[in-house]
């Protein structure tokens, strides 16, 4: 008869132990907000061609044109006075408010035989916008014009003649 009360007493106590290790605790519930904003393409005409002017045949050296239209040389014999020294210009359209950066590609210009590399382009920043780099935010969601320079690298060894081509620029948002 003791060893059933034993038993009795420790099932009870097993019981209520386990009510307690069994005891589920408050649940909480909050709502959390959830946001997303799908922005605007963004979109890119470039209107103006970049133009390195007169160059003078057999003669080797980079030529750059810089966002104000400036024309420097590694070597002042291969730049000639004349023709049209020009900076591109490309129209930026983007979200207001969204920083977008803005890329060249190195490419070639050529006269059907020959090449010419372009490249290390240069932008101004139209509206200050934060970093280093050419980068652009219009604030409103209208058109930036950005200003774009670039490199020319001219071997020495190219034939006279017009080179012509195009280099893509793009536009991106950051």
């Amino acid at each position: 008869m003791k060893m059933i009360k034993i038993l009795m007493l420790g099932a009870a106590v097993a019981v209520i132990g386990s009510g307690i290790v069994m005891q589920k605790a408050d649940a909480a519930t909050d709502a959390l907000d959830v946001e997303a904003r799908i922005l605007n393409a963004v979109t890119i005409n470039c209107t103006d061609e970049l133009n390195f002017g007169y160059l003078a045949v057999g003669e080797a050296g980079t030529v750059t044109i810089d966002t104000a239209d400036g024309r420097t040389s590694t070597n002042a014999n291969l730049i000639i006075p004349g023709g049209t020294i020009q900076s591109g210009s490309c129209d930026v359209t983007g979200d207001n408010t969204v920083v977008m950066e803005i890329t060249g590609t190195p490419g070639t210009i050529t006269d059907g035989t020959d090449t010419l590399t372009v490249n290390n382009f240069t932008f101004d920043d139209p509206v200050g916008a934060p970093g280093a780099g050419p980068y652009a935010t219009t604030g409103t969601g209208a058109a930036v014009a950005v200003t774009i320079g670039a490199d020319l690298v001219v071997a020495g060894t190219e034939a006279a003649g017009s080179y012509t081509g195009t280099v893509d620029i793009t536009a991106d948002y950051q």
